[in-house]
């Protein structure tokens, strides 16, 4: 976000050419958000990898769902794509490592507030 408004106060109206695009930030800033929810509420014993829910991942997910297709995908052509992709893994028997998993607790109220005010004074 810092990037973008840099070059909206360098380029103005031309901000996009200079900086990621307008898709890019809004991916972005909603897997912001996204990760502040599970940092405030996430359910004890389930595993917490941030890193399989990071822009790079999508794009590689949406690159298997979209294999099977030429050109743009419907979205009944998507949904049965992941149907097919999940079925897939089920029956694969993928699981995460439990040796490579990482289990955290959500933050208390009191530690919310804590790292808001630090965050922002």
């Amino acid at each position: 976000l810092l990037l973008a408004w840099d070059a909206w106060r360098r380029f103005g109206h031309a901000w996009e050419k200079c900086s990621m695009s307008r898709i890019t930030l809004k991916n972005l800033i909603y897997l912001l958000c996204l990760m502040i929810i599970r940092c405030c509420d996430w359910c004890e014993g389930v595993p917490f990898e941030p890193r399989n829910t990071m822009e790079d991942f999508m794009e590689h997910l949406f690159g298997l769902v979209k294999r099977p297709f030429t050109g743009t995908p419907t979205i009944k052509d998507s949904i049965m794509s992941s149907h097919s992709i999940h079925l897939d893994q089920y029956s694969n028997q993928i699981r995460p490592d439990p040796s490579n998993t990482r289990y955290k607790t959500a933050f208390t109220d009191t530690q919310i507030e804590q790292l808001a005010h630090e965050a922002f004074h």
